[in-house]
């Protein structure tokens, strides 16, 4: 039995060393730091923007531990790495903690047990077992991700090191379980336009239990970002069981992203904001930061940049755990009574392929392999041929389309109820990659029937040999 423990031991002690392909792999937790999550003048938002924790009795919870990870990895450069200053920095808003505070005192009653001797074998007497509280609710608590771009793995070469795995093995780590569901819906090219028509489909029926939304970047060039993200964060908390949200704001090579719209709702809502801009923001004003430290292709966030907001996220999650016995979780979480925008797509749905059409017309199925989208679109490769028609209730309906940079792309023609509604150009000829488009079709005065029928032209961009066009998926409100 001697032996039996001391080749466990052995393994054990080694393994790090075999296996370590990952800077997930290393992430580890030293004492906690004080941080006041004072203003922060670099920024150039209000005094206001940034807040200090408070408990739901008003009261500040001062000197709030924040946990200073120690970032090993060798991938990472030392100017990616965490300091006190851009963990205080990255906490945007705090937001009212209760709603996650809930999810992580579930997991605190659910997971968290006293350690028990390695049990190896009959010789050995078995661990005592620890009677279920019944009053403790013991099934997997289900994280939701929901996004584009780093969200999705952009960035890097394999998801596992993406930032949304840094805040899944936060979870595994912090609560000794695996115990958890994973609900990863990040699509590369979205916008919060596709998250308010999918968030009820693919995570409150899902069940969810707290989700991270991250549209800061995509949402820059969506002239519905307002409304479609509040859309999102007020259905996640309306839910028949209301799900906690943590919102991320990631950034773009020029260092911006959409924080000012996501922080007004946020600060509507309570929901806490999570910024890597204004992580780095004194960096960024002094000269002393560089968004190259933070990508490979010199675009987007590479395998640092995932790495350290991944790191940041973590902190602050470690930092409300670290604190839970302060907040009150049973007071009540109001919801405002009116949205801060009309809130158009509260009951949006989205269907791809699986809905079957009235007519085919010259499309079939497609093979794309895209994210969520996996095989889920509808592909044409004969302009002028016979429409795809659906026939759907709705007030708005919105198209998702394919757009490629290989100037195969060509062109389809909308009608709604017989009218042109829209010409969708799939040769994304000025694009760095392929990705999604989206087009508005209808937007009506009540919700009624309307018939969608939807060509590949004959016409196609100059230099494109507009071979196919690729429908995605239609939205509809």
């Amino acid at each position: 039995m001697k032996r039996f423990i001391a080749l466990i031991l052995l393994a054990g002690a080694l393994l790090p060393t075999l296996s370590g392909c990952s800077w997930l792999e290393s992430i580890f937790y030293h004492d906690p730091v004080r941080l006041d999550f004072g203003s922060n003048d670099a920024v150039e938002t209000p005094d206001a923007d940034r807040e200090p924790l408070y408990d739901v009795n008003g009261d500040r919870i001062s000197d709030a531990p924040l946990t200073n990870i120690e970032l090993r990895a060798r991938s990472l450069s030392a100017a990616t790495q965490l300091t006190a200053e851009r963990i205080e920095g990255g906490t945007l808003y705090a937001g009212n903690l209760i709603r996650l505070a809930r999810v992580l005192k579930r997991c605190e009653a659910a997971f968290v047990a006293e350690e028990t001797a390695p049990y190896f074998s009959s010789e050995d007497s078995a661990p005592k077992q620890t009677p279920r509280d019944p009053n403790v609710d013991y099934s997997p608590v289900t994280v939701g991700f929901c996004g584009s771009g780093a969200m999705a793995g952009e960035g890097v070469e394999y998801m596992k090191d993406a930032y949304p795995f840094a805040i899944r093995r936060w979870f595994a780590d912090a609560y000794g379980s695996d115990n958890f569901n994973f609900l990863f819906r990040g699509v590369s090219g979205s916008d919060s336009r596709y998250g308010a028509h999918d968030v009820g489909r693919n995570l409150i029926n899902d069940g969810a239990d707290i989700v991270f939304v991250d549209y800061s970047v995509a949402d820059m060039k969506n002239p519905e970002a307002k409304e479609t993200f509040e859309v999102i964060i007020r259905r996640l908390l309306t839910a028949e069981r209301p799900i906690a949200v943590v919102i991320l704001c990631t950034m773009d090579a020029s260092c911006a992203s959409d924080y000012a719209n996501e922080l007004e709702i946020a600060r509507a809502y309570g929901c806490p904001v999570i910024s890597l801009r204004h992580a780095v923001a004194k960096e960024l004003s002094e000269g002393r930061f560089f968004f190259s430290s933070m990508t490979d292709d010199g675009f987007g966030l590479g395998l640092n940049g995932h790495a350290f907001f991944g790191e940041l996220v973590a902190n602050f999650l470690e930092n409300v755990r670290r604190q839970l016995d302060k907040i009150n979780t049973d007071a009540d979480i109001p919801v405002p009574a009116v949205g801060l925008t009309h809130c158009r797509y509260m009951n949006g749905w989205l269907f791809t392929n699986y809905k079957r059409p009235v007519s085919f017309g010259s499309f079939a199925r497609y093979g794309l392999h895209y994210d969520v989208f996996d095989r889920a679109g509808w592909e044409c490769t004969v302009p002028g041929g016979a429409p795809l028609v659906y026939e759907v209730e709705a007030q708005y309906i919105t198209l998702m389309y394919w757009r490629v940079v290989d100037r195969t792309g060509g062109r389809m023609e909308v009608y709604v109820d017989g009218e042109h509604a829209a010409t969708l150009e799939c040769d994304f000829i000025d694009g760095g990659e392929d990705c999604a488009g989206y087009a508005t079709v209808c937007v009506g005065d009540e919700y009624a029937p309307h018939t969608i029928e939807i060509y590949m032209s004959s016409e196609k961009n100059k230099g494109s040999t507009g071979e196919r066009v690729c429908l995605l998926a239609i939205m509809t409100a």
